[in-house]
């Protein structure tokens, strides 16, 4: 299995645009940057990190210069005009993707958002209308969907080897600092376990079902100003989900995925981030495996994934449809947990 998953993403050397620059945007000197951007486009000699902007610019300069950005733009506006950007990183807080991607798509630039895609389904389905009418892309950052142990996993609900599909059980935890002054802590900006974590959860369940959440039930728990736990148990067609993400102070560290048929089971330990180690663990009718799957790291075969498709004009399978309704997810288990 770990050599089949291998196979479906193709590593450094195999870019069919491998020869032509892609030109990036910086905006916001984001602390996910680097690895999501930075990191990755090191490694390939076809990417120019053209600009930066800030909210500071002195954070923006100091930004630049440890990570070898060419230029910094004066400010929000002049990043997403800038002549010599092709695609804009959007690494802002949840409350200013709808605005500044926009933004960019009006001035001529694809886009590359981080999640969660927007605070509303109602901004999601701007954003992609934009994007249909100005003929670019605006495309969000779920980087596990591009690492082979996704595409395996994918594969493996595809063959049938597990039979139909009854049950899935999603969670995501991580401690968060409870300083107020966290974005994740701040409402208005986006914030709350819900919109930080929950955004990957219910992203795995449709993604593996192809179905749409319903029978929503979902309860939070809030600290301060946001929810900082949450459950939520949901239908997806005929699979019956449960996710549950963490972000208090005793809040375990990682992210499982159970995925049980009527014939087998599988579970994964860090779906999220499989190239910072990751085990699975196969029991069907026939017998059990196990092991882990390797490959670069989530940024780097989202990045590779991101340019392969803007320069072959090929769908990707975190844009459109599937950013809108997943925030029509989000929507709705906010809803059901009222946190509206």
């Amino acid at each position: 299995m770990t050599d089949t998953a291998q196979t479906q993403t193709q590593g450094p050397g195999q870019d069919p645009a491998q020869d032509r620059v892609l030109r990036i945007g910086l905006l916001g000197a984001a602390r996910i940057t680097p690895r999501a951007i930075i990191v990755p486009s090191a490694l390939h000699g076809d990417i120019d990190l053209m600009a930066v902007a800030a909210r500071d610019r002195a954070k923006a300069e100091a930004f630049a210069e440890e990570h070898g950005v060419l230029t910094v733009a004066d400010g929000y506006e002049a990043l997403v005009t800038h002549p010599e950007v092709d695609l804009v990183y959007n690494a802002l807080p949840p409350s200013s993707h709808a605005h500044w991607c926009i933004k960019a798509m009006e001035a001529g630039k694809d886009v590359l958002c981080e999640k969660p895609f927007a605070m509303t389904a109602d901004e999601a389905q701007a954003m992609v209308a934009t994007a249909r009418r100005k003929g670019k892309r605006v495309i969000e950052a779920f980087h596990y969907r591009y690492h082979p142990m996704f595409s395996m996993l994918m594969a493996l609900v595809a063959s049938g080897r597990l039979g139909a599909l009854e049950h899935i059980s999603a969670s995501l935890g991580s401690p968060i600092s409870e300083n107020p002054r966290e974005l994740r802590r701040i409402k208005a900006l986006g914030g709350g376990v819900l919109m930080d974590m929950g955004c990957y959860t219910m992203h795995w369940c449709r993604t593996l079902t192809g179905h749409e959440p319903s029978n929503i039930a979902a309860e939070a728990h809030i600290s301060g100003e946001v929810d900082d736990a949450l459950g939520a148990e949901f239908m997806c067609g005929n699979v019956a989900c449960a996710m549950t993400v963490r972000m208090d102070p005793d809040a375990d560290r990682g992210s499982e995925l159970l995925i049980e048929g009527s014939e087998g089971r599988i579970l994964v330990r860090n779906p999220l981030a499989p190239d910072r180690g990751n085990s699975y663990l196969l029991e069907t009718l026939t017998g059990s495996e196990e092991g882990e799957i390797n490959g670069p790291t989530t940024m780097e075969c989202q990045l590779m994934a991101v340019k392969r498709a803007l320069y072959e004009g090929t769908p990707l399978p975190t844009e459109g449809a599937d950013s809108i309704n997943n925030m029509r997810a989000l929507d709705q288990v906010r809803a059901a947990a009222n946190l509206c």
